[in-house]
């Protein structure tokens, strides 16, 4: 298993257990994203308390817990109360108490979350415990831990919240394969950190494709349904709206054409997709953010995108004969790893701005009227714009030039801006200088990822 990252959330949390102060923190993200895992890492060589909340009522939560307190702790104890349960691991694990409930969104309707506060108010200071609350539901979490109606609100002093890798993060997990490849398995695996660790680099990305999605009881088979059941009160509608934006349904009107969702009902759903779940992203041409009619709404999470798009819709086929859908998906494969491509490119350009190779303000795409750039880029303060073309493909001068008549219509300080061009392209044909042109192949990107590697550890 390898431990990738996330040096940002260990360094909050090391930063917590060296405060020296009480510290009650909420780890929280959408399933699969590595919350479980990044706490353990974080327990390791440590002495604490790890708890599983595995029932919703409170007295089977009470003596499921007792048992692992048991257990974790080496005494023969059966608790009423949370409180005593907390009381005690305090005082055995001192000098610096360190305990974890995991997936502790399921205490919601118990109360134990009301006698977690009690604990806090009356032994914190005394005791200096450090608390970590690990939950899945991104709703259900931010109502029970975050709102004002919480027990425990304003007692939370850390908030972390998980996210997906970049490409700089997922390429770790797909080291065996030619560069291309990595790109292509991007586009399809995404960074969802436990989708990247069933892939098997040894084999190809056809074989992973087949073990991992295609195939009757593979573990991705279904995967996005699980999710939509687990984490929404109604599935069925959630689906539906995938559904629409994957076969490229982008604004209010053509998804609820697709969904016979009403227009108007359809904010909340997508507010839950966007900020709930991190599946779904709005998007706006560059300085028109906030308006309306000017957005967009496109699949976020790679992999989901892939699954709506390619996999549900061939669902029968697959199920009656998985090996046979493969030369097709792999064809489907081929034109979305340029969608990955354009990810990359912003994510690289991110690393240059952080290296200081490069800087701006502001990043997007734009579209205007039948004219699309890719990415723009803007640098308020040398009043300069990066124009940004993404090819998953060959680039020439032809590419240049097409890029630069898109880019007369881009409206910011036209006349009195520098402009600069940057091509991304799997490979170069032929291309004469261009002047403030810079070219950035798929091994350039590499070479640059491979200087900013993130920690990787076996465990």
């Amino acid at each position: 298993m390898l431990f990738v990252d996330r040096e940002a959330e260990l360094q909050v949390l090391e930063e917590a257990y060296r405060s020296g102060r009480p510290e009650l923190i909420v780890v929280y993200g959408r399933r699969r994203l590595g919350k479980t895992f990044l706490v353990q890492r974080f327990l390791r060589g440590r002495r604490g308390l790890y708890m599983v909340a595995n029932y919703s009522e409170r007295g089977l939560a009470l003596l499921d817990m007792s048992r692992q307190v048991s257990l974790e702790l080496g005494i023969r104890a059966r608790f009423e109360w949370l409180t005593d349960l907390l009381l005690m691991a305090a005082k055995l694990l001192q000098p610096r108490p360190l305990i974890v409930i995991d997936e502790f969104q399921r205490l919601a309707d118990t109360g134990l979350l009301g006698e977690l506060q009690s604990f806090w108010d009356q032994w914190s200071h005394e005791l200096n415990p450090m608390i970590i609350l690990v939950g899945s539901g991104v709703g259900v979490v931010e109502r029970v831990a975050l709102s004002y109606n919480s027990p425990i609100y304003g007692r939370v002093t850390r908030v972390l919240r998980l996210a997906g890798f970049g490409y700089r993060e997922a390429r770790v997990f797909m080291d065996g394969w030619l560069p291309e490849d990595r790109v292509r398995g991007y586009s399809v695996f995404g960074g969802t950190p436990y989708y990247l660790s069933l892939i098997d680099d040894h084999e190809t990305l056809e074989d992973n494709i087949l073990r991992l999605v295609l195939e009757p009881g593979a573990p991705l088979h279904e995967e996005p349904l699980v999710i939509l059941w687990a984490e929404t009160r109604e599935p069925d509608r959630y689906m539906a709206i995938l559904e629409a934006i994957a076969s490229g349904a982008s604004r209010l009107t053509e998804i609820s054409s697709y969904t016979g969702i009403p227009r108007e009902q359809l904010p909340k759903y997508l507010a839950v997709l966007e900020n709930g779940l991190g599946l779904v992203e709005r998007v706006y041409p560059l300085g028109m953010e906030g308006k309306p009619r000017y957005a967009r709404y496109s699949i976020s999470d790679l992999f989901f995108d892939f699954w709506f798009s390619l996999v549900k819709p061939n669902l029968p086929l697959i199920e009656r004969d998985p090996r046979s859908m493969l030369p097709r998906l792999m064809e489907a494969v081929e034109m979305r790893a340029g969608k990955a491509w354009e990810l990359i490119a912003k994510e690289h350009m991110l690393l240059l701005r952080k290296r200081g190779e490069i800087h701006f303000d502001r990043i997007g795409g734009w579209w205007w009227k039948g004219t699309e750039i890719d990415l723009v880029a803007v640098d308020e303060g040398s009043s300069t714009v990066y124009f940004v073309e993404c090819k998953w493909g060959e680039a020439d001068n032809h590419t240049v030039a097409r890029l630069r008549a898109k880019a007369e219509a881009f409206p910011w300080r036209r006349g009195r801006r520098k402009e600069r061009f940057i091509i991304y392209a799997r490979r170069v044909k032929r291309l004469q200088n261009e002047p403030n042109t810079t070219i950035y192949t798929l091994e350039d990107v590499e070479k640059d990822f491979d200087q900013d590697k993130p920690m990787v550890e076996n465990l």
